[in-house]
């Protein structure tokens, strides 16, 4: 059983933006979430008692403004505690239609936003918009939860140091001096990430899934204190990792019978690292690189070697974008 401390709703893989750091493949399909899928996931689910918060993301969410806020309404109607959701704010570059859309979102149990802004998203769209939200959100509404998300590569990246500085400097102009906190995420060697984190270093990574670990709230990679539900209905324990779909099998059965030791592939990843995938993968005749970042890197290309074999663990396409 997982034991859950948060719910990620992936609204839709599509987005108004295509940036090349991206998890995600955002413009081969427009599919966006079933409202519904939140009642059939949270009606009557009974191991929901350690959650404390539920976040929506994409994609771009604000892509359909009502699907979104009725969903918002649904989750909101089985849970009282925080409930957040991620943007590009794009939807906020005019601020007097900007603010009274943030004011029903509050008004449906919306406790924060996650805006983004850095030298991958503002490439593609002007400042304005992550502008006039950190204004709104400062003005009192939706404050405290807040914050804004920017992508950061590791120093040992090619071309950090310019891409780093320029994320600095792109954060202080969309914050303005208000002092919105900064989430300053590091890339990872998954989707598009496996092409910006350059150079690769020679041989197999040996270590286990760290990465994941961290971003699933510190626990052992396969005890995860989260999972992530997209628009089909996927449950991930992490992009592109699915344990099950709320359309097949209901939400309760997926969390409460939840055991990586007992699916093989799962097993493998969970107890000897992703260089049993990679192993799994050149045994199956896949010519597989030589030379990879780090275990996130070998992790994800393997994946994406072996989604043939296994689509229902695998998937969906929009996770292997490359």
């Amino acid at each position: 059983m997982i034991t859950l401390t948060g719910i990620t709703w992936i609204t839709t893989y599509n987005c108004n933006l295509a940036c090349q750091h991206c998890f995600f493949d955002t413009r081969s399909h427009s599919k966006y979430m079933d409202p519904g899928l939140a009642d059939m996931v949270l009606n009557g689910f009974e191991f929901g008692r350690h959650m404390f918060w539920q976040h929506l993301s994409g994609g771009e969410i604000f892509l359909d403004e009502s699907r979104l806020l009725d969903i918002i309404g649904r989750i909101h109607y089985y849970f009282k505690k925080d409930i957040g959701i991620s943007t590009n704010a794009f939807w906020a570059a005019n601020y007097d239609k900007a603010m009274p859309l943030v004011q029903k979102l509050a008004a449906l149990g919306v406790t924060g936003i996650a805006l983004s802004a850095d030298y991958y998203h503002q490439q593609q769209m002007p400042i304005d918009g992550p502008q006039n939200l950190v204004k709104i959100l400062c003005s009192g509404q939706l404050k405290t939860h807040s914050y804004i998300m920017g992508a950061r590569l590791h120093t040992s990246v090619q071309n950090s140091a310019l891409v780093n500085a320029k994320s600095e400097e792109i954060t202080k102009l969309a914050d303005q001096g208000f002092g919105l906190p900064v989430a300053r995420a590091m890339e990872r060697s998954i989707g598009k990430g496996c092409h910006i984190n350059v150079p690769k270093k020679k041989g197999i990574p040996r270590g286990h899934c760290t990465e994941l670990n961290t971003c699933l709230g510190q626990r052992s990679p396969f005890n995860p204190a989260m999972v992530w539900i997209d628009p089909y209905g996927n449950v991930m324990v992490c992009y592109g990792i699915i344990i099950g779909n709320v359309y097949q099998q209901p939400f309760n059965e997926i969390i409460g019978h939840y055991n990586a030791a007992g699916h093989p592939v799962l097993k493998l990843l969970a107890e000897e690292g992703p260089a049993a995938l990679y192993e799994m993968a050149v045994s199956n005749g896949t010519d597989m690189p030589e030379s990879y970042f780090d275990e996130c890197d070998l992790c994800y290309q393997s994946r994406a070697a072996l989604r043939k074999l296994y689509p229902q663990l695998f998937g969906p396409h929009e996770c292997y974008p490359v």
